[in-house]
């Protein structure tokens, strides 16, 4: 019995799942620490986003946190003013855990009547501001610059059925901080 020679779509069917299956192999050996950070051009960036294989366990859960920012104001050589949403991480699974432990600024979110304004809130309210100006005054350090102001918010993504109604995400202010420094 002879066989069949591959036809060209069932040829680019085939690489084109080779890849993605390598691709995924390559993301999870590299996340975990057994290979360098996968250093991707463009399209394969831009791949493994929209196929999540680059955005890890996050990609697909079923309800989606709203994620807060931590937004560095530092001035540096002079008048120059920079924005940092997002320190200088090396790879996908240092950018998951700096966004995983942002959530620890929900803390600073004011609470209802319902919740009870405990001791143990207080202090988690306290270390998510001591947090937040490490974080800035650490990436002042990392650019030689220095800190201006911070601020945390938060970012609410609606239910599914109010997108489904329109309702958009709102932006929320959780926490601002200026720092003042005598006129040099």
């Amino acid at each position: 019995m002879v066989s069949k020679p591959a036809t060209p779509r069932k040829a680019l069917l085939t690489a084109a799942l080779m890849f993605h299956l390598l691709l995924a192999v390559i993301y999870n050996l590299s996340g975990a620490g057994l290979l360098p950070p996968v250093s991707e051009g463009p399209l394969v960036s831009l791949y493994g986003r929209i196929t999540g294989l680059a955005c890890t366990y996050g990609f697909f859960s079923p309800q989606v946190a709203s994620p807060c920012f931590l937004e560095v104001e530092l001035a540096a050589g002079g008048d120059t003013l920079l924005r940092h949403h997002l320190p200088a991480f090396t790879g996908n699974d240092a950018k998951l855990r700096y966004h995983s432990f942002t959530t620890l600024f929900l803390d600073l979110a004011p609470r209802g009547t319902r919740y009870a304004d405990t001791a143990g809130m207080a202090l988690r309210r306290r270390l998510s501001r001591a947090f937040a100006r490490s974080i800035t005054e650490r990436e002042a350090k990392r650019v030689n610059g220095r800190p201006v102001s911070l601020r945390v918010y938060v970012y609410r993504h609606p239910p599914l059925t109010g997108y489904h109604r329109g309702v958009t995400p709102t932006v929320r202010n959780l926490y601002t901080y200026a720092y003042a420094f005598p006129d040099r």
